[in-house]
């Protein structure tokens, strides 16, 4: 009962499936031999190897993986954690700052396996279906409990991965004092030299639909 819980089985993915790296003890073994062959991935491979189930425990960051549903291998896995972003900062009179702030969820980790990669090259543009199959319809469901509004990544900073991002999952970039203004508060230091990436978890119509006002529960 208690894995039938930690499940994901929300969507609609018939080729893969999604599980938190704690479901299984076999899953403990099987994230160390997770492979990103670029040198730009080595600090996401160490981190799925060697530190991932110990944030899992310590509740710093929520890991999942996604499996091939016919043979159990590693296709990816992605961190979400919860967070929050100020885009502006005053000094009040008696010394206190007051700031903004904007909830939302972070995905701290998101990268393919290599090893799952090149054994199906026809696989190719898996990211793009794990982001709409599992982690977006993930954060809806968290934001429909908790206040959340952006979903947000420090992307490595290369053009080809920024507009990956921005034109594939329709990510965006601030303008260039707010982003300088994020990084500097913000970042963490694994991330250096990282971009500031966000995005709404809810489109417009999402919204509207979700919160559309239902004649029964209208107050007189």
């Amino acid at each position: 009962m208690k894995k039938e819980l930690n499940k994901i089985n929300y969507n609609k993915n018939e080729f893969l499936k999604c599980e938190p790296i704690l479901y299984s003890k076999a899953n403990i073994c099987l994230v160390k031999d997770f492979k990103i062959d670029r040198s730009t991935g080595f600090g996401l491979q160490r981190y799925i190897n060697e530190k991932a189930v110990e944030d899992e425990i310590e509740h710093i960051n929520r890991t999942y993986l996604i499996k091939d549903i016919d043979s159990n291998e590693i296709v990816a896995y992605f961190s979400l954690k919860a967070g929050a972003i100020s885009t502006k900062e005053e000094i009040q009179p008696d010394g206190s700052i007051e700031f903004d702030s904007i909830p939302g969820i972070e995905i701290s980790n998101f990268a393919v396996n290599d090893l799952y990669k090149n054994a199906h090259p026809e696989t190719k543009g898996v990211g793009v279906i794990i982001f709409y199959d599992f982690i977006l319809p993930l954060c809806k469901m968290i934001a429909k409990l908790v206040g959340a509004k952006l979903l947000y990544i420090f992307s490595l900073p290369y053009d080809s991965l920024i507009n990956h991002y921005h034109n594939e999952m329709n990510f965006s970039r601030l303008s260039k004092e707010l982003e300088d203004y994020i990084h500097n508060k913000y970042k963490p230091s694994y991330d250096a030299g990282c971009v500031f990436m966000s995005r709404s978890i809810f489109t417009i119509n999402e919204k509207e639909q979700l919160y559309k006002p239902r004649a029964d529960l209208v107050l007189n």
